[in-house]
């Protein structure tokens, strides 16, 4: 059942680069951080796996990891097996590159920009790409065993470990 959710997660975020989960305004939400660099997506040594399945391959970029103020902005990207096509403008793309930060403490994530691309590695020609506004730019919860949940681990671990 947690594979299947993973899967649900991942394929909603990509499949649409517009789907986030809901926001209850009651949560506490840390502030917005400032987006993070852009990837350089041609080092493979910069990129962490996270999780590998039959149906993707998710990474985080180790060098993109900032702090910003409680939260940590970073950079992940999806590689898709099969060609994946975006619901609303019928482009295909195999690759997802999004923005992110992580409130460790809280538990919180927030998007800040995802891109796809055409082929795996975040490379090729761009397909599109989304900026959230409104509730969709808002920190939200984690689902506990979730793709989202093995990331928060890896980036808040790596975090830790980075500490003076």
């Amino acid at each position: 059942m947690q594979n299947l959710r993973s899967c649900l997660v991942i394929t909603l975020i990509a499949a649409s680069l517009t789907c986030f989960p809901a926001h209850s305004a009651a949560q506490e939400a840390p502030a917005k951080p400032a987006p993070a660099p852009a990837p350089a997506v041609t080092d493979a040594a910069d990129w962490l796996i996270v999780e590998d399945s039959a149906t993707n391959k998710i990474y985080w970029q180790k060098s993109s990891l900032q702090n910003a103020g409680a939260a940590t902005t970073f950079v992940y990207r999806i590689d898709f097996t099969d060609m994946q096509t975006n619901t609303k403008t019928g482009k295909e793309y195999r690759s997802v590159v999004v923005k992110a930060a992580f409130h460790c403490l809280t538990g919180q994530m927030v998007r800040s920009e995802i891109n796809a691309y055409a082929e795996t590695g975040g490379a090729g020609e761009s397909r599109g790409n989304s900026v959230p506004t409104g509730d969709q730019a808002r920190p939200f919860g984690i689902v506990r065993g979730s793709s989202d949940d093995r990331l928060r681990r890896a980036v808040c671990t790596a975090k830790a470990s980075a500490k003076p």
